[in-house]
């Protein structure tokens, strides 16, 4: 028995496409939130730093962020 396993995968342009515009509009919403925050826009494309401004905008404090690195601390949020 010859088993020929082909995992290879490749997504069409379609989905490509749809995976990129709703990239762009995750960003573009993201970036819209900070700014009616008052927090600088460009915020939200940085990855680690955008986490932080969002528990700043939402609980007050930015070093309630950190609480998300301790395993059981997370869940309590």
């Amino acid at each position: 028995m010859d088993y020929n396993f082909d995992y290879s995968y490749e997504a069409s342009p379609g989905a490509s496409f749809v995976g990129l515009a709703v990239s762009v509009l995750a960003i573009v919403a993201l970036w819209k939130i900070f700014v009616k925050a008052g927090e600088p826009g460009w915020a939200a494309i940085i990855p680690f730093y955008n986490l932080y401004v969002l528990f700043k905008i939402t609980w007050g404090n930015g070093w309630k962020f950190l609480l998300l690195l301790i395993p059981i601390a997370n869940m309590c949020l």
